[in-house]
């Protein structure tokens, strides 16, 4: 998972690169012990340097979903299903750690994670779920394979299949829910779904 923070020490007058990144995996060890950090900038026509971190990378992201087409994923059902509380604790612990440094972009897994725990935390059971992703990216030409430093203004549209519902997320690379819908998959929910 990648996250990215903007560079605190970049308007001081003692900057030095990567003297940010030193504190900020230090801040944020308490979430994951092996946090990687790599410097970078992020600007479109202007410095905007960055920290991108990657953490939580004991869940072997590439086993749970796959490329479709250029800006689709489909993620492997059977994986998520058998991982769902690993991925849920892990959700509970970003959103501690946005609590206390919010990030300036999200990838994908992070975003996935929000709507996820919104789920659950709305009291709906998650179960035998089915997950695509479709990305639009901000940044002209996407390609997943590349860190979030190389795309990291994006709009992540997840539709999350459960036996009883359908929901739509639409989580923006800035850690925002535009929006969220949840349909019935039945013909007598075709009414009451607005």
């Amino acid at each position: 998972m990648e996250l990215i923070f903007a560079d605190e020490y970049y308007d001081s007058p003692d900057f030095k690169e990567g003297a940010f990144s030193k504190d900020l995996k230090k801040e944020l060890i308490e979430f994951d012990s092996q946090i990687d950090a790599i410097d970078g900038d992020i600007g479109h026509g202007a410095d905007w340097p960055v920290v991108l971190i990657e953490l939580f990378n004991e869940i072997d992201w590439s086993s749970v979903f796959k490329v479709g087409t250029i800006s689709t994923v489909f993620f492997l059902g059977k994986k998520i299903n058998e991982n769902l509380d690993a991925w849920l604790a892990i959700g509970k612990k970003l959103k501690k750690l946005f609590e206390k440094k919010q990030p300036k972009r999200i990838d994908e897994k992070a975003a996935l994670l929000m709507a996820l725990t919104d789920i659950k935390d709305s009291n709906f059971e998650l179960i035998d779920l089915e997950i695509s992703l479709r990305i639009h990216s901000y940044n002209g030409d996407f390609d997943i394979n590349e860190n979030l430093l190389n795309r990291p203004d994006s709009l992540y549209i997840f539709d999350i299949i459960t036996p009883e519902s359908l929901f739509i997320y639409g989580v923006k690379s800035d850690g925002i829910i535009s929006f969220k819908h949840k349909y019935g998959k039945h013909w007598f929910d075709f009414l009451n779904d607005k």
